[in-house]
């Protein structure tokens, strides 16, 4: 779950979330987390949460912003199932880029419905073990996934 270093140990944030949280960022007040979840803070926060400092309240969100993208299995070697999901209806790209930000492969183009759905994608024989980013750009924004290939 999500939890805060306070200079000297981890202490548990709240109740947490009711399922994986796969993003956390942060500044000095504020805890963002995303992940696959539909409570957090013992509130419904489908897909994302805010922890507030000093209470640690949780804020509900509605959607995500710019969307959610995850994949499996992670390190993946013949196959990846990449899973998105995106807060309204439009135009999504899902790119693969290597770490020097060259596209490899782009995965998907085209219109999406608000919500989630999963991509069943086999990489090329050609394509070498390494880490990658797999890059969903919406109409709202850029989500990024670190995704490994382990022959």
């Amino acid at each position: 779950n999500v939890a805060r270093y306070n200079g000297s140990s981890w202490e548990k944030l709240g109740s947490g979330a009711t399922f994986a949280v796969v993003a956390i960022a942060g500044d000095r007040k504020d805890i963002y987390v995303a992940g696959s979840f539909d409570s957090a803070g013992s509130k419904p926060s489908p897909y994302i949460a805010i922890w507030h400092d000093p209470t640690l309240s949780v804020e509900r969100a509605e959607s995500p912003v710019h969307g959610l993208l995850s994949s499996g299995p992670n390190p993946f070697a013949e196959s990846m199932r990449i899973r998105y999901s995106v807060p309204r209806p439009g135009p999504v790209t899902i790119a693969l880029y290597d770490a020097k930000g060259v596209m490899v492969e782009e995965i998907f183009d085209g219109e999406a419905e608000r919500g989630a759905a999963t991509i069943e994608w086999d990489p090329p024989a050609s394509l070498p073990s390494g880490v990658y980013y797999c890059r969903m750009t919406t109409v709202d924004g850029v989500v990024v996934a670190k995704v490994v290939r382990q022959r």
